[in-house]
């Protein structure tokens, strides 16, 4: 199951992770045991994620319109191969919570 986390730290990956974006988590029980996590990131050339210090994300709980605005979000760039504006998942986010 996909969830989700909010970057708190893009100091060492300034290019690939938008401090204070939500990012979908893959599972990876191996990267837990060496406490990092699998993010599709901003760059996408690779559809498995990329493994950061799970110190650089807070996990977070969404209502179910938002986790779908998310995927979908996610779905259209992914067959686009092109790149949302800065901050759309997150307008859409925070319209879904305040409704």
């Amino acid at each position: 199951m996909k969830y989700f986390a909010i970057c708190i730290d893009n100091n060492s990956n300034p290019a690939s992770l938008i401090l204070g974006k939500v990012y979908p988590v893959l599972p990876d029980v191996e990267a837990k045991m060496h406490n990092m996590v699998r993010i599709l990131d901003e760059d996408k050339s690779e559809p498995d994620g990329y493994l950061y210090e799970a110190a650089m994300f807070v996990p977070i709980e969404l209502p179910e319109m938002a986790k779908q605005a998310l995927v979908q979000g996610q779905g259209a760039d992914l067959r686009t191969g092109s790149r949302p504006k800065v901050g759309t998942a997150s307008l859409r986010l925070l319209e879904s919570i305040s409704s």
